[in-house]
Parts: structure tokens; sequence; C-alpha cells
């Protein structure tokens, strides 16, 4: 009786944490509850491994025997690489937290019943950001708000929820949608979600990044196909092909970035990538120079590998990326 209350109050203080970990996640500041969150989830999960709870349902799945195999060769070659103390901080900052954060979600939600609160958790937060930055943009730029005029960035001025929602969008949207498909929910919740959605999407119109409103619209269209949701795909190809048509023929400055979508140069072209091709083949130099073990983990080094060799000697040679 004991042992099965220690197991259970375990798991709810767990449960806890990692929702408090989940939800503040698309949040810019709040970095302390995340902090506190993990680090005790990990003491947690670190009890619950050492009491035996675990080792069979982890080295019995195959999915996080691969994943554990990644992080060990990822702290391999962080400590094998040139800068060893970087590497292993960005694994302490990013995969470990992944890591253990997927091994706590398997081994304590057995199906899809006790998975929902986690997944309302993800869809609330998001719900939270999206209406946060509505009214700190509106607050700020009321004309830009009911006008809904992406030329005057407010991503320039937001230093809480708006930043970096654009980044945030291109995961919790689709993920909105795949739980609008194919979760049972309350219907109050539902519209919540629905809602969040649609505002979202216009918020990431108004941050004015191209590659975001593609990846969301691209992935939302996958999710309805592989959710079998055929009427909602021809609702959403007819709006879509209007919507193409609309940025076409518009003379409305705000779609002035958008209509670059529908030239060829913008995936063509150096200048339409944003140099993006130069830097890609600089990176392909530093590959070539370590093809195996790499750099470590991470990708901030990149600063330090390109400020090494700024030299007359290597940029000359490469012309086309400088």
């Amino acid at each position: 009786m004991m042992i099965c209350l220690n197991k259970l109050t375990l798991s709810k203080v767990m449960r806890v944490f990692l929702y408090v970990l989940i939800f503040f996640q698309p949040f810019n500041h709040f970095n302390s509850f995340r902090e506190i969150s993990f680090y005790t989830l990990l003491v947690l999960f670190i009890i619950k491994f050492a009491k035996g709870e675990l080792k069979n349902a982890m080295f019995n799945d195959k999915t996080i025997i691969a994943l554990i195999l990644l992080l060990g060769w990822a702290v391999i070659v962080s400590l094998s690489g040139p800068f060893p103390s970087e590497s292993l901080n960005a694994i302490r900052k990013n995969l470990l937290k992944q890591t253990v954060i997927f091994l706590i979600i398997i081994s304590e939600f057995k199906n899809l019943r006790d998975i929902k609160p986690l997944l309302w958790v993800v869809v609330s937060s998001f719900t939270v950001v999206t209406f946060a930055s509505i009214i700190e943009n509106a607050v700020k730029d009321w004309h830009s708000f009911y006008t809904l005029t992406p030329s005057i960035s407010w991503r320039s001025t937001s230093t809480y929820f708006f930043a970096n929602y654009s980044d945030n969008s291109t995961f919790y949207l689709p993920l909105i949608a795949v739980w609008l498909s194919s979760i049972e929910e309350a219907s109050w919740k539902k519209w919540i979600g629905t809602i969040t959605l649609i505002l979202g999407s216009v918020l990431v119109y108004i941050y004015n990044a191209r590659t975001h409103l593609l990846t969301v619209v691209f992935a939302i269209f996958i999710i309805l196909l592989l959710t079998k949701r055929y009427k909602l795909v021809m609702v959403f190809v007819i709006a879509a092909a209007l919507s193409i048509s609309i940025v076409a023929t518009s003379k409305f400055d705000g779609l002035s970035r958008y209509k670059t979508l529908l030239n060829t140069d913008t995936y063509t072209t150096d200048k339409g990538l944003t140099n993006r091709l130069g830097l890609w083949q600089v990176v392909i130099e530093f590959i070539k120079e370590r093809p195996i073990n790499g750099y470590g983990y991470g990708w901030k080094k990149l600063a330090w590998l390109v400020q090494e060799k700024n030299t007359d000697e290597f940029w000359k040679a490469r012309p086309s990326s400088a």
C-alpha cells in the first residue's frame, strides 16, 4: 500500500512540474519557472530510475535506445571537438532537456487518455501567448493592428510575447491543427483551439515572415490530408487559390514582401534567399574539414569558426560565398 502511494505521489509531482515546464515553453521570459521545473523533474526522474521503475520500459524500447545512443554520440563528438565546453553546455540546455522530457512522457503517459491534459497544456500555453501578443502590439501600434499592416514590423518593438512568435508558430499551429482534427475534447476547448489557429495565422502574416507563413500553411494542408478531412482540404485549396490571386494582383504595400513568394528568383538566387547560398557554401567547407565527428553539439560555435577562418586566403578561394 505504501509503495503504491509513493509511486502515485511521485508520478503526480512529476506531472505537475512537467505541465509547468511545457506551459512556459513558448514564452520569451519566465525562464526561472522553466529551469526550476526541469531540474526538479530531472531529480525526480533519477530517483524513479534508481528505484528500477523505468529500466525495463527504457531498454526494451528501440526508440528510447536510439535516443540514448544519439545523446551518447553527441557527448563523444562534443568532447573530441574544438569547443568542448560550449558543446556540452548546448547539450545541457537543449538535448538533455529534450531527452528527459521525452523519457518522462513515455514512462508517465501510457495512453491517449493520460496524455490529453498535457496536449491541452500545450494548446492553452500558445493561446495565452497569442492573445498576449495581440494586446501587447495593439497597445503599441493600434493603426497597424486594425489595418493588419505587416510593413510596420511589430517584432522590432516587441520584447515580451510577440518576439520569436513566428518561430514558435511553426511548431504550435500545426500541432493545434492535429489536436483539433484528431483529439476528442470539450467543445469550448475546441473553440479556443480554432480561434488560436486563426488568430495565430494572422499574427504570422503580420510578423512579415514569409518562410514561417509558408511552413504553417503547408503543414496544416498535409495534416488535413493525413487525417482525411477532404472537405476541409477542398476549402483550404479554394482559399489558397483566392489568396494567391489577391496577393498577385493587389497593390497593397503590406503584401509586397509576400508577392516575392510567387517569383522563382526567391528560391533560386542568393538575393532571394537572403545571401544564404554563400553561408551554406562556407558551412560545406567546414563540414569537409571534420566530416565524421564535426565540431560538437550546437550551432552557435559557427560564428567562432567563421571568425577563425576570416582570412584573405580563405575568402579569395571562395569568391562566390563572399
